[in-house]
This record gives structure tokens, C-alpha cells and sequence, in this order.
């Protein structure tokens, strides 16, 4: 656990800022006729993609979820957590590779 103590934080802080990314769009009135808007809209829909497939997919066996919101965001930072351990991995990989030469 302690070898791999820096990769679980920069994971976990890499989930929890993409998954307040993605819920801008759920919390904030904004106007998506604005060019900012729009940009994060579509942003945060491809981020989103795996996520909503998995709740669709979790609707159409009639297990219904109440709390369809909550579970998207919990998702989002499950899949951000798993992509920041990986990228922390390849950068200590990365790091590790110049130091040796």
C-alpha cells in the first residue's frame, strides 16, 4: 500500500476533478445557447459515455435506479479514478525510465 500511496491520491484527486468537471453542467443553470455552454455540454457528454451506457444498460433489466444522478456521478468517478491510476503509472514509469539513463 505504501508503494503505490502517491498513485491512489493522484488518482482519487484526478476522479474528484473530472467528476466536478462533469457535474457543472447538472448544477448550473447555464444557457447552453452560449458558447461556453455548448463547449460544456460536449465535453462533458464524452466524458460521460461509458457511464450512461451503463445505466441504460441497468434500466433495460428493470433494475431501476432512483437515484439515476448520483449513480452517473459515482460512475464518472470510478471511470476517472481508474484512468488517473493508469496515467500515474505511466508517469512514474516515465520518470523512473529518465532517471535510469
Amino acid at each position: 500500500m505504501q508503494k503505490h500511496r502517491f498513485h491512489f491520491i493522484f488518482a482519487a484527486c484526478f476522479g474528484i476533478a473530472v467528476t466536478l468537471f462533469c457535474s457543472l453542467p447538472l448544477v448550473l443553470p447555464l444557457q447552453m445557447s452560449t458558447p461556453v455552454g455548448l463547449k460544456l455540454a460536449h465535453i462533458a457528454a464524452y466524458i460521460d459515455f461509458v457511464p450512461m451506457v451503463l445505466i441504460g444498460e441497468s434500466q433495460r433489466f428493470v433494475f431501476h435506479i432512483p437515484l439515476t444522478r448520483c449513480t452517473l456521478l459515482a460512475l464518472v468517478f470510478v471511470q476517472c479514478f481508474t484512468v488517473g491510476f493508469g496515467l500515474s503509472l505511466l508517469f512514474r514509469r516515465w520518470r523512473s525510465h529518465d532517471d535510469a539513463a
